[in-house]
């Protein structure tokens, strides 16, 4: 029964990088590759967003707390984006995107929540987040956001690089007013 039960879990993984056999992500070496953030405090849900980030071709660069989250956004110039909780303690995710801002770093940086009300919506625009990403995620709708990134890292804005001239990735949902 051991074996039979080995056997069938071995057979239901996906090999290894599956998604560079479809031919529609770039072969990218791992130390050129362009990385998202996940930030979240649930073990679970940065488990399984990591993975699927990581089924989009791009490097997952995973932080549990706030303060985490800006320690690795400065060590890591591969981001090319942000997916960030907004429910955490002791820095929330409002915060943690007021403060990637006020570093004049103009990437995306996707709001992960499970409230959809028209209060949160207005907290996360004037927070400077890029969109809306509704929990429960799903592998289809982290991996969309992911393919609108570019796949190399964005060097920093230089006095002769304005960050306006950079490419930016468009939001998975526009905030509109409602």
């Amino acid at each position: 029964i051991v074996k039979a039960v080995q056997f069938c879990q071995a057979a239901s993984r996906p090999p290894t990088k599956w998604w560079q056999s479809l031919g529609n992500v770039p072969e990218v070496e791992p130390e050129n590759a362009a990385a998202v953030l996940v930030v979240d405090d649930d073990r679970v849900s940065r488990r399984l967003a990591q993975r699927w980030v990581k089924r989009t071709g791009l490097q997952a660069v995973v932080a549990s707390t706030g303060s985490e989250a800006l320690t690795a956004l400065a060590s890591n110039p591969q981001v090319a984006g942000v997916m960030l909780d907004l429910n955490m303690a002791p820095m929330d995710g409002f915060e943690v995107c007021k403060r990637i801002r006020a570093q004049g770093l103009e990437i995306p940086v996707v709001a992960v929540t499970g409230s959809d009300d028209p209060d949160t919506r207005l907290r996360v625009q004037e927070a400077g987040f890029s969109g809306i990403l509704l929990k429960p995620a799903s592998a289809a709708s982290v991996g969309t956001w992911c393919k609108s990134l570019p796949r190399s890292p964005t060097p920093a804005p230089t006095p002769s690089t304005p960050v306006a001239a950079q490419d930016q990735a468009p939001s998975p949902t526009p905030m509109t007013e409602q």
